[in-house]
C-alpha cells in the first residue's frame, strides 16, 4: 500500500513538473516566434522618398518599395532632425507619378534688341504629375504606392534634410 501511495505521489509530482516545464517551454517558444515575425515584418517593410517639390507648402512623395502593408496614420516626419508635429503636416492622398515626355523650345534674343530672335533650341523635357488614386481621411499603404505628405513646418533650401519613418523603425531621408 505504502509502494501504491508513493508511485501515486511520485507520478503526480512529475505530471506537476512536467506541465509546467512544457507550459515555460510554450510561452519561450512563443516569445521566440514573435521576435522571428517582427524581424520577419521589419525585413519586408522598406519606402523610398522619391521627389520633393515646393510651392506655398512642402510636398513629400514616399513610395512603399517593401512588401508590407503599413499604416499611413503612424508616420514621422522629421526636417532637420527635428521631429515635425503632427499638425503641421498631412496626408494628401496615396497615387502615382505619371511622367509626359514633351519638346520645349527656348529662343535666343539678341542682347542689344531683346525683341529680336536670333535662333532658338529645342530640348527634351519630362513633366512628372501626380495621380491621386485615394485621398480619404484613412486607408492602407500598400506596397508599391506612393502617399504625398504636404507641410507647412518649412521651407527646405540646400543642405536641409526631410527625415520619414514608419513602422519597426525603417526610414528613409532626402537631402536638398
Amino acid at each position: 500500500m505504502a509502494v501504491t501511495l508513493l508511485s501515486i505521489t511520485v507520478i503526480m509530482v512529475f505530471t506537476g513538473v512536467f506541465l509546467q516545464v512544457n507550459n515555460y517551454v510554450n510561452k519561450v517558444g512563443d516569445a521566440m516566434q514573435s521576435q522571428i515575425d517582427l524581424r520577419g515584418d521589419k525585413s519586408r517593410t522598406e519606402i523610398e522618398i522619391i521627389n520633393v517639390s515646393q510651392d506655398s507648402s512642402t510636398h513629400i512623395y514616399v513610395e512603399n518599395t517593401g512588401a508590407e502593408v503599413l499604416d499611413p496614420s503612424r508616420i514621422n516626419m522629421f526636417i532637420n532632425g527635428n521631429l515635425v508635429p503632427e499638425g503641421n503636416y498631412w496626408m494628401g492622398g496615396a497615387g502615382y507619378f505619371t511622367e509626359t515626355p514633351t519638346t520645349q523650345t527656348t529662343y535666343v534674343y539678341n542682347i542689344s534688341n531683346a525683341s529680336q530672335i536670333i535662333g532658338f533650341f529645342e530640348e527634351d523635357v519630362t513633366t512628372k504629375s501626380f495621380v491621386y488614386t485615394n485621398n480619404s481621411a484613412a486607408f492602407y499603404w500598400e506596397p508599391s504606392d506612393v502617399i504625398e505628405l504636404i507641410s507647412d513646418y518649412a521651407i527646405l533650401s540646400t543642405g536641409d534634410n526631410v527625415k520619414v519613418s514608419v513602422d519597426y523603425g525603417v526610414f528613409d531621408k532626402y537631402i536638398f
